[in-house]
């Protein structure tokens, strides 16, 4: 699937159902836990949801946060396609108050 953004911003790709292989393997694509609220932008002025199955792309060099605000943890596995993930990391503490 390709995978468009506005500039600026990350989206909520929406996910399948969760399925069972022939070895009895249950597969859930996507994030867990109930909706997880995805905030992005120079200010995180958008804002998009996430439900069980869904998945988030944040884009090169897009501020953002994801946001748990159920009972259930999240659980999310990241995945980059640069060796130097945490070397490329920034920081943006000034954004921390935008946090709604």
């Amino acid at each position: 699937m390709k995978v468009t953004s506005k500039s600026g911003i990350a989206r909520v790709v929406r996910g399948g159902e969760p399925y069972r292989s022939a070895q009895g393997t249950v597969y859930a694509p996507g994030i867990s836990g109930e909706e997880v609220e995805l905030w992005s932008g120079a200010c995180l002025e958008h804002r998009e949801v996430a439900r069980p199955g869904d998945y988030l792309y944040i884009p090169a060099d897009v501020p953002h946060v994801a946001v748990n605000r159920g009972a259930t943890p999240a659980v999310f596995v990241g995945v980059r396609n640069e060796p130097t993930a945490q070397e490329s990391l920034l920081m943006r503490p000034e954004l921390d108050a935008s946090v709604p």
